[in-house]
């Protein structure tokens, strides 16, 4: 049913691509259960962009998790995307890296922002019930790595330059 939706809707890349995996229809089903689920569907160009040689050469894992990467465990109107900024959001990928999104808000836009920078816009939204909300979107979000060390970097420099700014004043 999934798939179909999202065929329906400006996304038939994605969701041919993601009818392929059986790990993905098991997650989506299970998230979609719990307290709803935001799917954030890359559109047809976007998918082409990305291209399937860059898909395919992904591990099997690691292509469910970029699949899963687009979909969030909780129900978000628009109404509470456009007032989130600067929120991290996790999705339902899981694995050896950072599956967070960062979802910045306005009235006018929205935008999400994966953990590899990469930024996608929100174009429209194309299913909205009770337990799925899908949101059609311009790029297709990818993961960043996660490092040896899964240390919240921006507060680590804030530390160094506090120490070195006491230190300084000494």
């Amino acid at each position: 049913m999934m798939e179909q939706i999202l065929s329906e809707n400006g996304c038939g890349a994605f969701a041919a691509t993601a009818a392929a995996g059986e790990a993905f229809r098991a997650q989506i089903a299970v998230a979609d259960g719990g307290a709803g689920l935001t799917v954030f569907c890359p559109d047809d160009e976007a998918v082409a962009e990305f291209g399937p040689r860059r898909f395919s050469n992904l591990s099997a894992d690691g292509q469910v998790a970029l699949l899963l990467y687009h979909g969030v465990a909780t129900l978000y109107s628009e109404e509470a995307l456009g007032a989130m900024f600067d929120r991290k959001v996790a999705t339902l990928a899981s694995g050896p890296g950072d599956y967070h999104i960062g979802i910045y808000g306005d009235t006018d836009i929205t935008l999400i922002a994966s953990s590899s920078k990469n930024v996608a816009a929100v174009s429209k939204k194309v299913v909205d019930n009770d337990r799925l909300v899908v949101y059609l979107i311009d790029s297709v979000l990818v993961p960043g790595e996660r490092t040896a060390f899964p240390w919240d970097w921006e507060l680590v420099v804030l530390v160094v330059v506090c120490i070195v700014m006491g230190l300084g004043a000494l």
